[in-house]
């Protein structure tokens, strides 16, 4: 069973390219999500880096590079229905690492 502070953060994650449309839930989702733990922050910051900074870069990248999901069959643009994101394959076994 996977540990109750991972399973919000893979959440986080999943929720986050809902709302933004995205066609797949990357690692970029995880690590952006990531940044949010009090713990990594700190690790950011002892590294000499800030969490804001690798947050705000990882958004214009999954902007640019993760496609919009396609929309669901019988719904118009109005409706704005997409499809759920899709886990890489890279997610799979992170997850199946995790647990």
């Amino acid at each position: 069973m996977i540990g109750k502070r991972s399973e919000a953060v893979i959440n986080r994650a999943v929720r986050y390219a809902m709302e933004h449309e995205q066609e797949f839930f990357t690692l970029e989702h995880v690590l952006w999500s990531l940044l949010e733990e009090n713990d990594v922050r700190e690790a950011v910051r002892a590294c000499g880096a800030t969490a804001e900074t690798i947050r705000e870069a990882l958004v214009r990248h999954l902007d640019a590079e993760i496609p919009k999901a396609p929309r669901r069959e019988g719904t118009d643009e109005s409706e704005g229905a997409r499809e759920n994101p899709v886990a890489t394959l890279s997610i799979q076994r992170l997850i199946q690492r995790a647990l």
